[in-house]
């Protein structure tokens, strides 16, 4: 199932019941989007977002 864009033209799969890791997003970066900052931007927000979860 598609979740969303992380950044524009980048988006995140939440994986099925199939997956082996079914909690770890699935993120399409193709290779002609962004910018030199953008891959560093996705990692950021996805670093960010499972620090959130963790936390109690």
């Amino acid at each position: 199932m598609v979740l969303g864009q992380i950044i524009e033209g980048v988006p995140v799969w939440k994986l099925g019941p199939q997956a082996r890791w079914q909690a770890v997003p699935y993120v399409v970066f193709p290779g002609n989007v962004g910018d030199e900052e953008a891959l560093l931007r996705v990692v950021q927000k996805l670093g960010s977002s499972s620090e959130s979860r963790q936390r109690p």
